[in-house]
């Protein structure tokens, strides 16, 4: 980066403030997260558009929610009997695709915190490798899963601060649950999507 221009004096004050904004900026960059973003995208066919790949929404802000717990602990929620409040919601959440049953539960976001999810507001940089994941299109070979689902991931998807779309999803089996969307979501995740969006959030 040039400091001084040609036919241009700086003070040395004004060099000094330069070269310290010089150094926040490049500490504030991460290459090894721009490089995951690179991979997942080049992984992406480039002839995805919307003419193609139609959005399931149309989003301003996506929050990730995430809870580690094992197998075992969600079987012992299901045989406890004297489950608390916490534990009744937390079963819920991980185990019934159908819970919430509608994006307007308001209490559901609110409740994952609650619960144990913790929260993560997702970098706007990642918003367009999410559209190209999060969309209707057709793939050339289409597989299904057959195994017990526990969702520990949750995606809430907002436009102007208000829910429009949830996905409830578990890495483990490849399946999902998503909310808020008239689009077919019956071929989401293939094509290694699902992987790419397990890379994309960062999830081991």
């Amino acid at each position: 980066m040039t400091i001084i221009k040609k036919n241009k004096k700086y003070t040395f004050f004004q060099l000094i403030t330069y070269l310290i904004c010089a150094i926040i900026i490049a500490q504030c960059s991460n290459p090894q997260t721009s490089q995951i973003n690179e991979n997942i995208a080049d992984s992406i066919p480039n002839t995805v558009n919307k003419e193609n790949c139609k959005p399931y929404f149309e989003f301003d802000e996506v929050i990730h929610y995430k809870r580690k717990i094992s197998e075992k602990e969600i079987v012992k929620l299901d045989t406890n009997k004297n489950r608390t409040k916490d534990e009744k919601d937390l079963y819920f959440v991980v185990s019934n695709p159908n819970t919430p049953k509608s994006i307007n539960d308001t209490l559901f976001v609110e409740n994952l915190v609650r619960i144990g999810y913790k929260k993560k507001v997702l970098e706007k940089n990642k918003f367009p490798l999410l559209e190209k994941i999060f969309c209707e299109r057709k793939h050339k070979e289409v597989f299904s899963w057959a195994c017990i689902a526990y969702y520990r991931d949750v995606l809430i998807f907002k436009k102007n601060n208000k829910t429009i779309g949830m996905a409830k999803i578990c890495f483990e089996c490849s399946q999902y649950r998503i909310f808020g969307t008239a689009c077919n979501t019956d071929e989401f995740g293939q094509s290694g999507d699902i992987e790419n969006l397990k890379s994309l959030l960062n999830i081991k």
